[in-house]
């Protein structure tokens, strides 16, 4: 679930659309959005817990989330040439194991020249390959 953010006015306002909850081992990019578009931004993120929660790749109008730990942490986004600050607590979970191991049936027609079956196996994010000769 994201939760889009905004302080200010109509005028004068930084907005940002963060996670409320990230699974550790995974990245989050952050486009922070500064009005008027041509202000002089100067935008600073912080992390209220670095065991939990890192930032990266800090720029004027962008970050990248980085859930290292679980726990919660606080990310606060100021930008100081307003004074503008937005703070959110962010909840980092441990992936969940997979507890039953699926099975795969896979018939593949005659002649087919296909060796290789890639598959992304759920809460790993990793793509998988299964050798079909075997």
């Amino acid at each position: 679930k994201l939760t889009w953010v905004e302080t200010g006015t109509a005028a004068k306002r930084v907005t940002a659309l963060l996670p409320e909850t990230m699974a550790v081992g995974t990245t989050y990019n952050v486009s922070v959005d500064v009005q008027p578009w041509n202000a002089a931004a100067d935008c600073v993120y912080t992390v209220s817990n670095p065991s939990v929660l890192q930032i990266q790749a800090p720029a004027v109008r962008y970050f990248e989330l980085r859930a290292v730990g679980a726990g919660t942490a606080t990310v606060t986004i100021t930008e100081r040439n307003s004074g503008l600050q937005y703070s959110q607590e962010i909840t980092v979970v441990a992936p969940q194991p997979i507890e039953d191991p699926c099975s795969l049936e896979l018939t593949i027609p005659e002649g087919n020249s296909q060796r290789y079956f890639s598959f992304v196996p759920e809460n790993t994010g990793k793509y998988q390959k299964m050798d079909l000769t075997k």
